[in-house]
């Protein structure tokens, strides 16, 4: 009796979806655990979180259900996480910078575009299976939305970074992960990488590998941002006293030395010590910056 050995492959032009689709549920991983870690210690309004749970519900795997397994609705699925995470960026960027609306304008209006490239190819998909991505118009649809999209992450990152200057403590590693998901460089390398995937090859899907799982990246980005917000706070108060600051009295021809004393209250992050450079006659006097609770 000879036996028999089942084999399992797959096919060379939907490897990059399969790949996709594992980068997906591992991601999906990560989006429980940020999600778990807002849900037990964020202390945000009722609008945040319903956000927040409006996006999870979006990201998950079991929101297809209802519809049914179609790749044509997790393309959809994404580009409106994309677009609902844009916005959120947005206001975040125009709450810290009211004055400078330059940004946030070219924020929604790439938004915009990347959610009417992306609907548009979404119904193309679905009028026209027979067609898939390699039709001249889906080619253009999917170049505009990987470049809008990008664009939009791109303008995010400058945005948050303009609007922020937090300071973080931890070790090198640690920085430039928070720094990664606070600026939104994790989205921005995200999409740069599926633009390039594209670029090199418009015929094959390499660039479904990581735009299967975009969706995640974005709702880790916010989520991870407010877990931060929530733990260290959105501006830290800390107060600084300066007193007692002596100088010499050169105009004095008694050479009696005169004084002076005044004091500071300054908003910083931490607790520091401020070295006074001695130049102009005065004398050099080291203070400790006392730290206060955050209100």
């Amino acid at each position: 009796m000879s036996g028999y050995q089942a084999q399992f492959s797959v096919p060379t032009g939907y490897s990059s979806v399969f790949y996709g689709y594992v980068l997906s549920i591992v991601l999906f991983g990560i989006t429980l655990v940020q999600a778990w870690n807002y849900i037990a210690t964020n202390s945000d309004n009722w609008g945040t979180r319903v956000f927040v749970a409006l996006l999870l519900r979006f990201g998950s795997l079991d929101s297809l259900e209802i519809i049914t397994y179609s790749f044509d609705a997790l393309l959809a699925l994404t580009v409106i996480v994309v677009s609902m995470v844009n916005i959120f960026f947005t206001v975040k960027i125009y709450r810290r910078r009211p004055g400078n609306r330059s940004l946030p304008i070219v924020i929604l209006f790439l938004s915009a575009a990347s959610l009417a490239f992306g609907l548009a190819f979404v119904v193309n998909c679905a009028v026209r299976p027979e067609v898939g991505t390699a039709g001249n118009v889906q080619k253009f649809n999917i170049a505009s939305i990987h470049s809008t999209a990008t664009a939009a992450s791109l303008v995010i990152t400058i945005g948050l970074a303009l609007s922020q200057s937090r300071k973080w403590s931890g070790s090198i590693l640690h920085k430039c992960f928070t720094y990664a998901v606070d600026r939104g460089v994790l989205m921005t390398a995200a999409q740069a990488i599926t633009v390039l995937l594209y670029a090199i090859d418009t015929s094959n899907l390499y660039w479904m590998a990581p735009y299967l799982g975009m969706n995640k990246v974005y709702i880790i980005s916010v989520v991870a941002m407010l877990n931060h917000e929530s733990r260290f706070g959105v501006d830290a108060r800390v107060d600084i006293s300066i007193g007692n600051i002596a100088f010499n009295d050169t105009s004095n021809q008694d050479g009696v030395a005169s004084t002076n004393a005044r004091s500071t209250n300054i908003n910083l992050s931490n607790q520091h010590t401020i070295d006074l450079p001695d130049h102009a006659g005065y004398e050099r006097e080291r203070r400790v910056i006392t730290k206060v609770p955050i209100l």
